[in-house]
């Protein structure tokens, strides 16, 4: 990574185009103050996976702190 930017702060680009597999692209263009997007070239899978944790964690916040024996009652004990 420390390469990527050294490289990105002598190039000094005005946009860096970054696919899921060079994520410290981005890294690189914050540092230089570079615009920079996600080219996906497939389905945004990570997006998605990001969406249904934030959802998970929303309901569990909800339903709040497991109580005792909650788990063994789903198992039929």
């Amino acid at each position: 990574m420390d390469d990527l930017v050294a490289l990105a702060r002598r190039w000094r680009p005005d946009l860096v185009l970054w696919d899921p597999l060079c994520v410290p692209a981005a890294v690189a263009a914050e540092v230089t103050g570079a615009a920079h997007a996600r080219f996906l070239w497939g389905q945004d899978n990570i997006a998605w996976l990001r969406a249904k944790q934030l959802e998970a964690a929303a309901a569990a916040r909800r339903r709040g702190p497991p109580r005792p024996g909650r788990a063994g009652t789903r198992c039929g004990r």
